[in-house]
């Protein structure tokens, strides 16, 4: 696991900013960091979670990684991936069209959702509800407001190998 702790003016953003570039990074396509890493056979899982389990004063960007026996020979080389795909989104920037299609897919997810657990769902609710009015509810936990190029470069600047904590667990 790789997690950044992001600021409360960020986790409370609008904006969405990291998960922007939650999405951007994570995207499956041809040349993703996912196929990459999978290619070399270093990685059999990849998810990209913001997680606010931290407390409501800030939110950690995390990527999890399940990684092969040759994936844990070749760690250094598979944080260097992870580096130089977060180099590579930020200095290209990440375009509109991202964006747009992130909250299109967190709005059919919500309108499509399958069914959960109501102890679950209604304890969870219970932890979002009051961050907005009841009149939207609960559109700005899912969809982003706009996009923001200097929020996500706000973002940016905090994912670096330096504010990054990184656990490896392994079966005993």
């Amino acid at each position: 696991v790789l997690r950044w702790e992001i600021p409360l003016a960020l986790s409370k953003d609008p904006t969405h900013a990291a998960a922007t570039i939650g999405y951007a990074l994570g995207r499956g396509h041809a040349k993703s960091l996912h196929e990459l890493l999978k290619k070399e056979q270093w990685i059999d899982s990849m998810s990209i979670q913001i997680d606010d389990g931290s407390g409501k004063d800030h939110c950690c960007f995390q990527i999890f990684l399940e990684l092969t026996e040759q994936g844990l020979e070749h760690l250094q080389e598979v944080g260097l991936q992870i580096f130089q795909a977060l180099a590579s989104l930020k200095n290209s920037k990440i375009p509109l069209y991202l964006y747009e299609e992130k909250n299109q897919i967190a709005q059919m997810q919500y309108q499509y959702q399958s069914r959960q657990d109501a102890f679950a769902y209604i304890a969870k609710l219970g932890d979002t509800v009051a961050d907005e009015p009841l009149a939207t509810y609960p559109r700005s936990q899912l969809l982003a407001s706009s996009y923001s190029a200097e929020k996500i470069e706000e973002v940016f600047s905090l994912l670096t190998p330096q504010q990054c904590a990184f656990t490896l667990l392994a079966p005993s």
